[in-house]
């Protein structure tokens, strides 16, 4: 997971094979990913998120959530495919992101991914200490009381720990005004990624050329070039290619539409089962590949892209029932807000990304192809889907849409 996600809370097996065998909770999470991409992609332009770092942050509102409000939660983040059972279905979550959560830490030269954890706790609120307790050994994350009355000091002390887990790619994750003294619990995910190829780039076959961004719209960019062998997939007016990074750990996945302008069809229909097939179905064959190099970062306001989703009691202060994260009579929890950032660099060396979400909760005011021996050419000169994927789980950590590298 490349991601980071707060919440507040207020009174290398080849791929085909990993994609075979992705746990229920990996396919979960892919199933969030594409929907949360169905929900954004009206955003015009280019486009970049974690949804790996959102299902985390609501799979821990999730972990505290009764009655109607968890199964909403389930619902959107496909959690049934865990458990068709929905008396043990949160053990069995909390023991899945056991395993994931260990999983997503590893560092070695060349590479890293990190993923850290921590619950921001106001220290006079009578909080379920068997919620506390699931999250510091389900999620990793650390206890660390906080003043919410001192809002500035509370809102630098937590975007500072954001920016130290993000090698400073997130910053002032929390804005003004999101903080108050009624501030009861912010929840923190942060997940940073950065990786050489496995194969670089020689830098003397990156030179400038057109990007069809739109149609009549031409822009020079920065173009790298490589002829090797990669796992593609051909299918129906697109194809898909996965560049893996070092050691084989994790890919970038293009899916690049034959037509400059087929990108929008291709999006309208992806679907979960889809993307599996493509990324199941790729050949090792050898490929000119062009990559543009380019940076990008998004934010996002999420709170209608997750009602949408079907979550809507969690932000109902007369509805939602996050009573197993704290019960205080007359005074419930709700989400007031889910905020996202994100950002990627790709040049020849490799890739560095990292995100954000802050998901608040407040209370009430009181409280297949054969080899081919020419390279099949793979030029990404216009607009294409990305996904940075953990090869070893399958799981999607971040996604993306190419529209435009000199944005």
């Amino acid at each position: 997971m490349l991601a980071m996600l707060a919440f507040s809370l207020i009174a290398c097996p080849a791929l085909a094979q990993v994609a075979l065998l992705s746990s229920p909770l990996t396919q979960a999470e892919n199933a969030t990913a594409v929907d949360l991409f169905g929900k954004l992609k009206a955003q015009p332009g280019n486009l970049f998120f974690s949804p790996s770092s959102i299902s985390t942050a609501m799979g821990m509102v999730f972990a505290g959530a009764k009655g109607d409000t968890a199964g909403e939660i389930a619902a959107a983040l496909h959690l049934n495919l865990l458990s068709s059972s929905t008396s043990d279905l949160r053990s069995v979550f909390l023991a899945a992101e056991t395993q994931q959560n260990a999983a997503n830490n590893t560092a070695s030269a060349g590479f890293e991914l990190h993923e850290a954890n921590a619950m921001w706790v106001a220290g006079n609120y009578p909080f379920n200490a068997a919620y506390i307790s699931g999250i510091q050994s389900s999620f990793g994350a650390a206890l660390k009381p906080t003043d919410f009355s001192n809002e500035p000091v509370a809102r630098g002390n937590i975007n500072n720990w954001v920016a130290a887990q993000t090698n400073n790619k997130i910053q002032d994750l929390i804005g003004p005004g999101i903080l108050s003294a009624d501030t009861r619990m912010v929840l923190t995910n942060a997940i940073y990624f950065k990786s050489d190829w496995e194969k670089s780039f020689e830098t003397s076959d990156t030179y400038k050329q057109m990007f069809h961004a739109a149609p009549g719209t031409d822009v020079s960019v920065d173009m790298m070039h490589d002829t090797a062998s990669y796992d593609l997939t051909i299918a129906a007016g697109v194809k898909i290619l996965q560049v893996p990074y070092r050691f084989g750990a994790t890919s970038l996945v293009v899916i690049l539409p034959d037509d400059d302008a087929g990108l929008p069809a291709i999006e309208a229909g992806l679907r979960a089962a889809q993307l599996n097939t493509w990324l199941v179905g790729g050949q090792n064959t050898l490929v000119a590949l062009t990559l543009p190099k380019f940076t990008t970062s998004g934010a996002f306001d999420l709170d209608h892209v997750l009602m949408m989703l079907g979550i809507n009691k969690a932000f109902r202060e007369s509805q939602a029932d996050l009573s197993d994260i704290a019960n205080v009579p007359g005074h419930p929890l709700f989400v007031g807000s889910v905020i996202h950032q994100a950002y990627v660099d790709v040049d020849e060396t490799g890739t560095e990304a990292a995100a954000a979400t802050a998901v608040t909760m407040t209370a009430t005011a009181e409280a297949p192809l054969p080899v081919s021996i020419q390279p099949v050419p793979f030029v990404a000169d216009h607009p294409f889907l990305y996904l940075i994927r953990n090869n070893h789980s399958g799981e999607i950590l971040f996604m993306g849409r190419m529209a435009n590298p000199a944005e």
